[in-house]
C-alpha cells in the first residue's frame, strides 16, 4: 500500500503549487474476525484543499474509489454541498450503496 500512498502523493499533492491549503491524511483498515485473523480491507488517502474541497482516495483489493466532496456559497448563511464518486470496475448494488 505504501506504492499506492507515493503515487497519491507525486501525481496530486507534489505539483499542487499552494501546499499552505492542503490538509492530508491516511488510513489503513483491517478486520479482525476471531478465529480467522486478520483482513485487509482498503487504504484511503484524504485531501483537504481549503474550505470547502475533500478529495478521499480509496484503494481497495476489490476496487479503487474516488469521492470528491465540495461546497459553494449560495448565500449568506447558505451553501450547496456537492458529492462526486467515481469508482473502478463494477460493484453490485449492495456494496455501492453501503459505500456510499
Amino acid at each position: 500500500m505504501s506504492e499506492f500512498k507515493g503515487r497519491v502523493w507525486r501525481e496530486l499533492i507534489e505539483p499542487y503549487p499552494n501546499k499552505e491549503v492542503l490538509s492530508i491524511g491516511s488510513l489503513d483498515n483491517w478486520i479482525h474476525i476471531p478465529l480467522l485473523g486478520e483482513w485487509y480491507m482498503f487504504s484511503a488517502v484524504i485531501i483537504q484543499i481549503g474550505l470547502g474541497v475533500v478529495f478521499v482516495v480509496l484503494k481497495s483489493p476489490l476496487y479503487d474509489l474516488v469521492f470528491h466532496h465540495y461546497v459553494v456559497p449560495i448565500g449568506r448563511h447558505q451553501q450547496q454541498v456537492f458529492h462526486d464518486c467515481f469508482i473502478s470496475g463494477y460493484v453490485p448494488y449492495f456494496s455501492s450503496s453501503k459505500i456510499l
